[in-house]
């Protein structure tokens, strides 16, 4: 019998980056000005790229030195501060930038779920999109990015 961990694995990051990756881009449009939304872009990816080649040596070396109660308690910390330092993040909207008020992330994230919401709603609704949709579906989680 074979392990079904790294497929469940595969599966999470496949939907997690389907879902993450596009939200990231459009925060990044949100709150940076249009002069400078090039430059952040090649920030954000050639940022996103050391991660991905230096992010598992620190670990593997984390995980062989301190030990696995350790790394996992690194990657929380990790994360703990990413969500701090992002609920300080204010978002203007395109339609309040006219008038100067700010959005807070947390509406945003609210806005968010609630529009992802009712396109899974439409989605239910409507046999051509299901069927798109469980196309796409199994196209991300039978990539592999490994």
């Amino acid at each position: 019998m074979t392990d079904a961990s790294p497929h469940f694995k595969q599966t999470v990051r496949s939907l997690s980056g389907g879902l993450l990756t596009p939200a990231h881009r459009s925060l990044l449009v949100a709150t940076i000005s249009r002069e400078r939304l090039v430059e952040a872009n090649s920030i954000t990816v050639v940022s996103d790229n050391i991660i991905r080649i230096i992010g598992p040596s620190i670990g593997g070396a984390l995980l062989g030195i301190a030990g696995v109660e350790i790394a996992i308690a690194t990657d929380i910390f990790s994360y703990m501060i990413s969500s701090v330092l992002l609920s300080l993040v204010a978002v203007k909207s395109s339609q309040q930038k006219q008038k100067g008020a700010e959005i807070s992330l947390k509406q945003k994230w609210l806005e968010f779920w609630g529009n992802w919401w009712n396109g899974l709603k439409v989605v239910g609704t409507n046999q051509l999109y299901s069927t798109i949709f469980f196309d796409v579906f199994l196209h991300l989680v039978g990539s592999r990015n490994d």
